[in-house]
């Protein structure tokens, strides 16, 4: 997913362009590595070359770049400034599915800081703006952070509805990882419930997805979710939930 915000067709911009958002790339990959203070110089290399250029999209993918960068220093006002700004550049250049991506991204800060009303708010627009344009790569992230917040507000009935859906979005796309992220979420709202049989067999599920794409880690933590459940035993309302 890290490349996920900035997929452009390179044979449609310069090659210093191209080169920026090589860069903007490569810093959401450190970031992904835990290389925080790497994908920092790289973001602002980046930044850089964007502003130098005028390049008002490319400044707004290492906006959005940025913000999750904060986010994973615990930066939640620089995250949410960050988030902002690449908002406002986007609504600018009437980029309906940057617009959604960044408030997906806000609604996940507002979640993390308990502010459930504005995430619930930007969520909804980011929802119907995906709906619309028949995104279902948008969709599906942004109903992912939907079920979310409805698992911060301890309504478990309402995570599972977002991510049942996300499910029905991504089904036609046959996007195997995708489809394990949220089969292993519903796995643990399963488990939460207490229905450890089905719990085990979603997680089952999405380790055959994440092994048909070669993601080794996605196995890695399935695999360690089914030990602790065999440790504990499968009977529905026996499973031990971390």
């Amino acid at each position: 997913m890290a490349f996920e915000d900035s997929l452009h067709p390179l044979v449609e911009i310069t090659c210093s362009a191209a080169v920026s958002y090589a860069l903007a790339n490569q810093a959401g990959l450190a970031r992904a590595r835990g290389d925080l203070a790497q994908a920092r110089a790289l973001l602002e290399e980046s930044a850089g070359r964007f502003a130098e250029a005028g390049d008002t999209a490319g400044r707004a993918s290492v906006g959005v770049r940025r913000a999750y960068l904060e986010l994973a220093e615990g930066a939640l006002p620089a995250a949410r400034a960050a988030l902002e700004e690449a908002l406002e550049l986007r609504r600018a250049l009437s980029d309906r599915r940057g617009v959604g991506l960044a408030l997906a991204g806000l609604a996940l800060i507002d979640t993390t800081a308990g502010e459930y009303a504005s995430a619930e708010r930007e969520l909804a627009e980011a929802r119907d703006l995906f709906r619309r344009a028949g995104d279902r790569w948008g969709l599906s992230s942004t109903l992912w952070r939907t079920a979310d917040l409805a698992f911060a507000r301890g309504d478990l009935d309402g995570a599972q509805a977002a991510l049942e859906e996300a499910r029905e979005v991504l089904v036609p796309t046959q996007r195997e990882r995708w489809l394990a992220n949220t089969l292993a979420g519903l796995a643990e709202l399963a488990l939460l419930r207490g229905e450890a049989t089905r719990g085990a067999a979603l997680l089952v599920d999405a380790r055959e997805r994440y092994l048909a794409r070669d993601d080794a880690l996605g196995v890695a933590e399935v695999d360690e979710r089914l030990g602790a459940l065999a440790k504990h035993g499968l009977s529905d309302g026996k499973a031990g939930v971390r």
